[in-house]
């Protein structure tokens, strides 16, 4: 999946989806610079959250992020994804030194109320 300016010219971000076979939708996204700081990722993320409910029956969405990556982790708190847990030292970085990673995720008992507070009011799938 990917995300375009409105004429379609350009792709800002990438969505690749991955986890899918297993009820599950993680969440990834990477956005290019010049598309960062505009809420592109935290209306992707509830996009995402959306159509994975919705049209995929999914029974969760999650994602991680590096938990140095405050630009990530604030992507999903403002698109409501409930923080779950750190996992310490999960993963080394790419000087080789241990990283925690932040969870987050949405659970489908928990999507009504997510909807409610935090939907998108119109919903578009190409």
């Amino acid at each position: 999946m990917g995300i375009f300016t409105p004429g379609g010219e350009f792709l800002v971000a990438r969505l690749p989806r991955a986890g899918l076979e297993d009820a599950e939708g993680r969440d990834r996204y990477f956005l290019l610079p010049p598309a960062r700081g505009q809420g592109i990722a935290t209306e992707a993320v509830k996009l995402l959250a959306h159509y994975a409910f919705d049209h995929m029956g999914v029974n969760r969405v999650w994602a991680t992020c590096d938990a140095g990556n405050a630009g990530s982790a604030n992507v999903l708190r403002r698109a409501g994804v409930p923080e779950e847990g750190r996992l310490r030292a999960e993963m080394r970085d790419h000087h080789g030194r241990p990283r925690d990673t932040l969870m987050f995720g949405l659970c489908f008992d928990d999507y009504p109320a997510w909807r409610e507070q935090h939907g998108v009011p119109t919903l578009t799938y190409l």
